[in-house]
């Protein structure tokens, strides 16, 4: 498992850094959960991030039909070891949705900054989680590099308490098959160890649970490294497949 840091400016990129942030995420929790920082922000951070470390960049919520916009609309970085658009689809149906992520993902193919697209699908909602399986089957068949799954109220049960682990174990297994990643977010903290264990994601992404105050609040280069720290102790013990590239 990897532990992917979403931060907000260059200072909090570097105490994730130094806490043992496998990814950094440059995110605005601020204003939302997928929210981007602003234009100057990301430039910051990309500078702050040294480019043997992967980068994600959180575009906020689209149609399919936008997605290919949202991505564009993004002005070129730097090349570096992963970089990672990941926008949240909130209308349609998974192959309804299907020829924009396509789209989207030619679009990325055509920058020199070689950014591949993460999809994210928010499951609060019950009926949201019925159909993850097409979800990760269509992201994958588009050419995404994998499918997150979020949550939109930050105030609610969180991803743990609103898919099953056996459910989200059944999914990791069927991103391996595809070649893809399967990333969870969402109110997921330390205390979900053992249930991290058995679903083993390929990516963590935690925001609340790395800050001082709450996901608004200061991120804890200390809280990163508890986490970092655990996460490495699953991964030992359990020994999960590689991460597909």
């Amino acid at each position: 498992m990897r532990l992917l840091v979403s931060v907000r400016d260059p200072e909090e990129a570097g105490a994730a850094l130094a806490g043992g942030a496998d990814i950094v995420d440059a995110k605005e929790p601020a204003l939302g959960p997928l929210a981007p920082v602003s234009g100057a922000a990301l430039e910051a951070i990309c500078a702050a991030v040294p480019l043997t470390v992967p980068l994600s960049v959180a575009l906020g919520d689209a149609a399919s039909h936008d997605l290919g916009d949202v991505v564009a609309a993004v002005g070129p970085l730097q090349h570096r070891q992963g970089l990672y658009f990941k926008a949240a689809i909130v209308s349609g149906s998974p192959e309804g949705a299907a020829a924009g992520i396509l789209a989207a993902c030619r679009r990325l193919a055509e920058r020199r900054d070689h950014a591949e697209l993460v999809v994210a699908r928010y499951v609060d909602v019950p009926s949201d989680s019925d159909d993850l399986g097409r979800w990760m089957a269509v992201a994958a068949g588009a050419g995404a590099r994998g499918l997150l799954l979020d949550t939109s109220r930050k105030d609610g049960p969180g991803l743990l308490g609103s898919v099953t682990p056996g459910a989200l174990a059944m999914l990791r297994r069927e991103a391996n098959r595809r070649g893809v990643w399967l990333a969870m977010a969402g109110g997921v903290a330390l205390g979900d160890a053992e249930q991290l264990a058995h679903i083993r994601p390929h990516i963590v992404g935690v925001r609340g649970a790395v800050c001082d105050g709450g996901r608004k609040g200061k991120l804890s280069l200390e809280r990163v490294r508890q986490l970092h720290h655990a996460l490495a102790g699953i991964t030992r013990r359990t020994r999960p497949p590689a991460l597909p590239v």
